[in-house]
This record gives structure tokens, C-alpha cells and sequence, in this order.
């Protein structure tokens, strides 16, 4: 990856001389639930050429966002008729039927919601690989969870909020979690693919990252985001936060039972923690005179669409650091 101030500085120079150097190796993106995964998806195959994504993919992105533009009201009526989210997209060539008939083989960057094992195979057919695992404060993605379940009727917990005096306070906490499959410490294993963390929050320094490595779309699009449920706006009715620091902590050191948790947990401030903090709109700029125009989300709870809610008046409207 570009990591060091010199490296960014030596392929942004290389970059103006002799234009885009693939790089050696392929990203992608473990995307695990309620990460701002969509996201980061979406902004990249935006803004990005040979994103591969479940959700997103940049050889259809372009039309794609300007079709959801066209109908950004009849979607945010759909969002406030039945209370949730109007949908994701259907699956891409990537990942649906024809997922065969594309393949991976000219992929710079995978993002996909899809289990654990199935990544090794991607790495045997296409080379080193690095993936990258979004970890959020573990209290504010344990209720971004709950929240996503109480309120979609294909999940056991719908209309039932996080309970803090519940008998069995493991069992509670895991009711919660879903799609823990898609993240195994035995991924660490396999001597092609390289796993780092990083912070997804807000989306816009991933994108800026990834800007330093990918390559600029000729034509490049405004994402438009599509939430996948309503807006959370009950944060401070939420028992958890008022529970007390040892109640919490007892939440965490449940969570750190997990693999997801405990290897987010031991990577965040090491080696593997992606240095994002130089990876600004400047160095997105020195690459291409467009800007990427991600919204500024201080949380993925609260990343209620502008445009939606524009459309849609409607709309309703403290993490613990380990």
C-alpha cells in the first residue's frame, strides 16, 4: 500500500510523468455489516475504475447513479410509506448469476459482503492480495446492529431494543450480531492475502486513501447514497449508554470473544492500522482535478441521505474508547 508521506509524494510525481502505475497486488474491502461498507463501496466505484463490488461496481456505476438521481422521490416516498430503507441495488455480474461469466481477473479493488472462505480462492486466481477490514468503536457498532434488527422483519429481534437487565446479557449482546462470517482470524493465514484495519468513519479519508492507489474514472459520478433502513434517531434512549463503565465494559469484553472484535481490538495503533491521516482532498486532487464529493459523516448512524431528506421532509431525524 502507500503508506509513507514519501511514498504518496513519489507515485502522485510518477503519476503526472507517466500516468497510472497499477499497483502489484489487489485490495479489497471486507465488508462487514453496518460498517459504512455500502458507502465506501459506493464512493469508490464512483469515482474509481476497476472497483468489483456486491453492491457497486465501477464499469456501471456512472448510469447507475444518474438512474437513482432520476428517481431520488419516488424512492424517498418508498422509504417513508414502509420504514426502511428502499433497497440496495441488485447484485452485480460480480456476485449474482453472471458472476461467473465476469470474474475477478480485472479487478483492482473487491468489496464484498460475502463469507470468510470464499476470499482464499479470489487470492489463489489473482495473487497477493490486501484486504481491508473497516473496525468500528465496538458499543456504537454493537447498537447500529440492533437498531438495523429491530427494525427489519426478516431478523427474530424486530421491535425489540437492546436490553440491558436482560437475564443472559451474552446471549442478548449476540441476538444482536449478524453476518459474524464474513471475518476469521484464519484469513490470517493464508500466505496471499495480508489483512489491515482501519477506521471506516468518516467514509471520505478511506476514499481519500484509496485515491493515492486506484485509478481515476474518465467520467466520474456523484454517489447517491441509498440507505438500507430508517434513520436511527433513538441513540439516547438507548439503555447502554447510560448503563454505567463497567456495564460497558462487561459488553466489550463479551464482544472481544469474537474474532472480528478481538483482531480490530489488537490491530487498531499497530503496523496494520491503515495511516489515514494524511490522506486528505489534496492528495486526491494531485492525481485528477476532480474532487470526490463524499459527505461528512460523523457516525454511519447518522448517515440519514442528504438528498433523501431533502426530498422527503418526512424523515425523522459517545463511544466508549478500550
Amino acid at each position: 500500500g502507500v503508506n509513507s508521506e514519501a511514498e504518496k509524494v513519489r507515485v502522485i510525481e510518477t503519476t503526472k510523468s507517466i500516468g497510472w502505475i497499477r499497483p502489484s497486488k489487489v485490495f479489497g474491502l471486507i465488508h462487514m455489516a453496518k460498517t459504512a461498507g455500502s458507502e465506501i463501496n459506493g464512493e469508490l466505484a464512483s469515482h474509481f475504475e476497476r472497483v468489483c463490488g456486491n453492491k457497486y461496481s465501477s464499469f456501471n456505476q456512472y448510469r447507475k447513479n444518474e438512474q437513482y438521481g432520476k428517481h431520488l422521490q419516488r424512492l424517498s416516498e418508498k422509504l417513508t410509506e414502509d420504514k426502511k430503507g428502499p433497497g440496495r441495488r441488485l447484485e452485480d455480474g460480480y456476485f449474482g448469476e453472471q458472476h461467473d461469466t465476469i470474474g475477478f481477473e480485472d479487478c483492482d479493488y473487491i468489496a464484498a459482503e460475502m463469507h470468510w472462505k470464499q476470499w482464499s480462492p479470489i487470492a489463489e486466481k489473482l495473487g497477493e492480495m490486501e484486504l481491508h477490514l473497516p473496525c468500528r468503536e465496538p458499543l456504537s457498532h454493537l447498537m447500529s446492529q440492533c437498531y438495523y434488527m429491530q427494525h427489519n422483519a426478516k431478523f427474530i429481534r424486530l421491535n425489540h431494543s437492546f436490553r440491558c437487565d436482560a437475564e443472559d446479557l451474552e446471549a442478548e449482546v449476540k441476538s444482536c450480531l449478524f453476518h459474524e462470517d464474513r471475518f476469521s482470524r484464519r484469513l490470517l493465514y493464508d500466505k496471499l492475502i495480508s489483512v489491515k484495519c482501519f477506521d471506516p468513519l468518516p467514509v471520505q479519508n478511506y476514499v481519500y486513501y484509496m485515491g493515492t492507489i486506484l485509478q481515476r474514472r474518465r467520467m466520474e459520478a456523484d454517489y447517491i447514497s441509498t440507505p438500507s433502513y430508517y434513520p436511527r434517531d433513538n441513540k439516547d434512549s438507548e439503555c447502554i449508554w447510560t448503563a454505567g463503565e463497567d456495564f460497558q465494559q462487561k459488553v466489550i469484553d463479551i464482544l472481544l470473544k469474537l474474532d472480528y472484535y478481538q483482531f480490530c481490538d489488537e490491530c487498531r495503533g499497530s503496523e496494520n492500522d491503515l495511516d489515514l491521516s494524511g490522506a486528505t482532498d489534496t492528495s486526491m486532487t494531485a492525481l485528477s482535478t476532480a474532487k470526490v464529493k463524499s459527505q461528512v459523516r460523523p457516525t454511519q448512524d447518522n448517515q440519514k441521505d442528504e438528498l433523501l431528506s431533502t426530498a422527503s421532509q418526512s424523515l425523522p431525524t459517545k463511544p466508549i474508547m478500550h
